[in-house]
């Protein structure tokens, strides 16, 4: 794996611009670094704890979870929560408190095998990506990436922001925007502003196409590169299968999904069992097997459970 993208969950904001230089920002910070061959991509959502959506799409894109643990509050309960129900790998990090002070609070979740250390120390990131099995690395995934931004640039045209989720792209290649269903081509590539061939699972890229309208690409689109790779446009109810583990909090009436960079208002018809009835407005892409995140804006924790499509 010569990428590796690391959720950094820190209410003080400031282990993602002392680990890499700062690249794209929107809701969420990225900052890069290389050691020998291996880029190293931070994620920070830098809106939290005002705003926690952020927290939940840092999380669906990285490999890797960096907590820093500043202060023992309802925040740190709130992302613990979080972290753990990702089922991610990660580290915890603190100048102010050893892992005897918090055991208490991640006793009962998976951070409680975690390390907990002073230092960044990258060699220990590297060890926990070599943890992960040889079927995830190596397994063969259809293309997909996730877009944040887009915009054109003079002389070029259309220039989109992402992250290859699964599978590879090459220049030439022919793709398409879902759920537009826009066809394009892939003028050129970069990676870390350099312009490349290829690009693989966990890059962050930069991709100019022919044939686009900018103004036309929208936030919750995805780069696909034949068919829909098992996507849908869903316009009206839909049942989800969700988990909670840790508290058993009460499904509201109005719920928000998080999954890849996508997120969804909808409104809960019907809960039994573990399979929750929902509905929205506003359409949505799909695809069955997707997991992600449940949550609300109105309570404390605002963090709810796990979903799956």
């Amino acid at each position: 794996m010569k990428n590796i993208t690391i959720c950094v969950l820190d209410k003080t904001h400031t282990l993602a611009n002392e680990l890499g230089k700062k690249g794209t920002q929107t809701d969420l910070l990225m900052t890069h670094k290389k050691i020998e061959d291996v880029w190293y991509t931070f994620i920070d959502p830098i809106q939290y704890p005002e705003k926690i959506k952020g927290v939940y799409k840092a999380l669906n894109i990285s490999n890797i979870i960096l907590i820093n643990i500043d202060e023992i509050d309802k925040h740190l309960g709130e992302l613990i929560l979080a972290a753990h129900s990702s089922n991610k790998k990660g580290i915890l990090f603190s100048n102010i408190f050893s892992k005897e002070d918090i055991q208490s609070f991640i006793e009962k979740t998976n951070l409680k095998n975690w390390e907990l250390v002073n230092e960044i120390d990258i060699s220990k990131i590297e060890n926990l990506v070599k943890e992960l099995t040889q079927e995830e690395k190596n397994a063969k995934q259809e293309t997909e990436i996730s877009i944040d931004q887009a915009f054109p640039v003079k002389g070029i045209g259309a220039v989109i922001l992402g992250n290859v989720l699964n599978g590879e792209i090459k220049v030439h290649d022919t793709i398409k925007l879902f759920p537009s269903n826009t066809i394009a081509e892939v003028r050129s590539i970069q990676v870390h502003d350099t312009d490349v061939k290829q690009a693989e699972t966990g890059d962050r890229v930069g991709l100019a196409l022919k044939n686009v309208d900018v103004e036309k690409i929208k936030g919750d689109e995805l780069i696909i590169l034949k068919d829909n790779n098992g996507w849908e446009l869903k316009k009206d109810k839909i049942e989800i299968k969700f988990n909670q583990d840790l508290i058993k909090t009460e499904i509201p009436q109005v719920i928000y999904l998080s999954y890849l960079l996508c997120e969804i208002n909808a409104k809960v018809e019907k809960t039994e069992n573990n399979i929750l009835t929902i509905y929205s407005e506003k359409p949505f892409i799909y695809k069955k097997g997707v997991k992600g995140f449940i949550y609300q804006l109105d309570k404390t924790p605002r963090f709810i459970g796990t979903f799956e499509f």
